[in-house]
C-alpha cells in the first residue's frame, strides 16, 4: 500500500512510473518476440528471358538445396 500511495503523490512520481512500467513491459514483448521462430517467406520473380530470381527469407539449409535443384531440374518444385 505504501508504494501506491507514493506513485500516486503526485503527478511526476505517477509519470515515472508509468513511463518504467510501459518501458519494462515492452522489452518482455520484444524479447517474447524474438523467442518465437521467425516466419519463411519465399518469393519467386521471373523474366521474360526465362531468367528467375528466388529469395528465401529465414531459409534452412534444405530449403536452398531445394531451390538449386529447381534449376538443375525440368519439373518444378514447391516450396510449400
Amino acid at each position: 500500500m505504501a508504494i501506491i500511495n507514493f506513485v500516486f503523490a503526485n503527478f511526476w512520481t505517477w509519470l515515472g512510473a508509468l513511463i518504467l512500467v510501459a518501458t519494462l513491459l515492452g522489452g518482455v514483448a520484444d524479447i517474447i518476440k524474438a523467442a518465437k521462430k521467425p516466419e519463411r517467406t519465399i518469393r519467386v520473380t521471373s523474366y521474360g528471358d526465362k531468367t528467375s530470381i528466388v529469395q528465401i527469407d529465414n531459409a534452412t539449409p534444405e530449403d536452398v538445396r531445394r531451390a538449386v535443384n529447381c534449376f538443375h531440374t525440368t519439373k518444378p518444385m514447391r516450396f510449400d
